[in-house]
């Protein structure tokens, strides 16, 4: 229910009270302007702020239901697994690609974990409990504090690897490289977003920018 249905709602609750056809949300009972039957409403004002307020909440939450796709909450590791088989330490980001994986930046684990579509979780890239700054396939590359992944429509990820303050890439074949004219530039990054044209927008977090590549 909107606030406008809430609105014609409490009319009609005041014209079945008051018997006035028609009749401002009169809230204002103490306006000398309302008539003896507005004023003799409001003994019941508070019940229709009530409802009122109920009908403003309808408008604003919606029920959800949440399930845990992987891990087990209040659990740490670093394995791979199905399900709540599967553990993380301090996942900070996520991302899904056009075929519905779900990639994870693990921050303390300094890697990059996969989520398939039937709750199988995979280690991508980077070695867990090894931090580092290596370029390789899979397992051999390293990243420290992984803190955001994003996907572009090819299925490359990229990865803000805030502790290098670098920008890696991810291929769908898991060889990881350095995304080349952010050396230097980036301080502690923390997410990353990739736009349909492959453009990449960086939170450049303790150098306060934004920055597109």
């Amino acid at each position: 229910m909107n606030q406008m249905a809430g609105n014609e709602l409490l009319q009609t609750y005041l014209r079945q009270r008051t018997g006035i056809r028609r009749c401002a949300i009169c809230f204002a009972l103490a306006d000398q302007r309302c008539s003896a039957r507005i004023k003799s409403a409001a003994a019941i004002s508070t019940t229709l702020l009530l409802l009122h307020a109920a009908a403003l909440a309808q408008a604003v939450y919606t029920s959800y239901t949440f399930t845990t796709l992987a891990g087990l909450a209040g659990s740490t590791g670093s394995s791979d697994g199905t399900g709540s088989n599967a553990r993380f330490l301090s996942p900070l980001g996520v991302a899904v690609s056009p075929t519905g994986d779900i990639y994870v930046a693990d921050a303390n684990n300094h890697t990059i974990r996969k989520i398939a579509p039937s709750g199988t979780v995979s280690t991508v890239a980077g070695a867990a409990g090894v931090p580092g700054y290596v370029d390789g396939v899979g397992t051999t590359a390293r990243f420290h504090q992984p803190y955001g992944v994003a996907v572009d429509s090819a299925g490359n990820v990229f990865v803000v690897d805030t502790g290098n303050s670098l920008i890696r890439k991810i291929t769908p074949s898991a060889s990881v490289t350095t995304v080349s004219g952010l050396s230097g530039v980036l301080s502690r990054p923390s997410a990353v977003a990739v736009d349909r044209t492959g453009t990449l927008y960086i939170a450049d977090t303790e150098n306060n920018a934004i920055r597109k590549l």
